[in-house]
């Protein structure tokens, strides 16, 4: 589909900054660190080197709620150039 994926915070810069984003500009994020978006999605943006951002709760986490990654999954996240 010819779009330009562009990382989160590029775009906000972008956009303070008054540029005009390319046609087709998307950015690709997830609500929630949830293990299946670990294992299934990331592995697949990684491949095609697609940036994304992750948006997670705290205290999810921190319950060890059913599903979802643990801190040091996010730790091993935050290291990777994305």
């Amino acid at each position: 589909g010819n779009y330009v994926v562009m990382p989160l915070a590029q775009v906000i810069a972008e956009m303070r900054a008054g540029h005009t984003l390319p046609h087709k500009t998307v950015v690709i994020t997830f609500d929630g660190a949830y293990k299946s978006t670990f294992d299934k999605a990331l592995p697949l943006l990684d491949e095609a080197k697609y940036p994304y951002t992750v948006f997670f709760s705290s205290d999810v986490i921190d319950n060890k709620a059913a599903g979802s990654v643990t801190w040091d999954d996010l730790r091993a996240l935050s290291k990777k150039e994305n």
